[in-house]
């Protein structure tokens, strides 16, 4: 390796958040940083999603075996990753003495985060402040910090409302009603589908459904017949329309949960928090919808990812 260099070990695609955005950010904090990615080594759970208690061990194990060979590879100064296997041999590696640079674990599950926290992990981001508890409770020795910087910098920019609704023809007085289902369109999509549809008569519902598109399918034909509901496969819209939504319906629990928030967006937890049923759904979602829209919590305030990694492999000082 020419210069340093950090090594983003991704659960899903690097180009997603939220190692595509870190990574654009520690470019972008100091262009002499290499950011190199690394396939995550055995099975992975979707976005949001578990490994069974038989895989994941598995999982972490063979991630243990390949990471000192990928640091060394890499001349890594710090490996990152939101994976949960990886997480957990990282931080095996580090207690034991088996990996000698820095590891950050990246927090951005809602419906798990303990999940992406071990103790021997050195610094643990997050996307959310209120994982902070959890966080502490598993790795009381780690450093722990909420930050900005691992979703896309169109959630932290914000927009206007009206125009978002404008752009993607939400009608004049029509609430809006997005349902997310991460990138493996998980959990009860049809069932949150006739419930939004019969929470108000004006509403409108997108159905998310990220890469799966047999899911897609079967969606969009289950609702042929709705003219008020559309379910979509993978977009690059999303953050304007999040930007143009009323109530979000969070069937994975992953970062869509923040990016809702960011923008103002009332946030539902269905089947894995929250919401455990379709009349609790219901309910949660009448209520929502006949509440005042929340305030956006923005993430301006908050430290950067990228001087958070930097710092904790040397590279830069933590901002003050």
């Amino acid at each position: 390796m020419v210069g340093p260099s950090v090594l983003i070990v991704p659960a899903v695609s690097p180009a997603v958040a939220p190692a595509g955005p870190l990574a654009d950010s520690i470019r972008g904090a100091d262009a002499s940083v290499e950011v190199c990615f690394a396939d995550s080594p055995g099975p992975r759970a979707a976005a949001g999603g578990r490994l069974s208690r038989v895989a994941l061990p598995l999982a972490s194990r063979s991630a243990a075996r390949e990471l000192p060979g990928l640091v060394t590879l890499h001349g890594a100064q710090a490996v990152v990753s939101d994976d949960p296997a990886v997480i957990r041999a990282m931080a095996t590696l580090r207690r034991s003495g088996g990996m000698r640079v820095p590891a950050v674990a990246l927090v951005t599950r809602s419906s798990d985060p303990a999940a992406q926290a071990a103790e021997g992990i050195d610094l643990h981001l997050l996307a959310d402040p209120g994982f902070a508890s959890v966080v502490t409770r598993v790795a009381p020795d780690s450093r722990v910090v909420a930050v900005r910087g691992l979703v896309d910098p169109r959630y932290e920019a914000g927009s206007e409302r009206e125009q978002a609704r404008r752009a993607i023809g939400v009608p004049e007085g029509s609430p809006l009603v997005v349902i997310h289902g991460g990138e493996e369109a998980s959990g009860d999509l049809a069932g949150a589908g006739e419930v939004a549809l019969a929470a108000d008569p004006a509403a409108r519902v997108v159905i998310l459904c990220g890469e799966n598109a047999e899911r897609l399918a079967e969606l969009q034909a289950w609702f042929a017949r709705a003219a008020r509901l559309r379910a979509v496969g993978v977009t690059d819209r999303v953050p304007e329309l999040l930007a143009a939504t009323d109530v979000l319906v969070e069937t994975a629990g992953g970062l869509a949960v923040l990016e809702a928030s960011s923008r103002g967006v009332a946030v539902i937890a269905y089947g894995w928090r929250g919401a455990g049923d379709r009349q609790a759904l219901a309910d949660a979602l009448i209520e929502a919808l006949q509440s005042p829209r929340p305030e956006a919590e923005g993430l301006a305030g908050r430290p950067s990812a990228a001087d958070e990694v930097l710092a904790v492999a040397g590279l830069e000082p933590v901002p003050a």
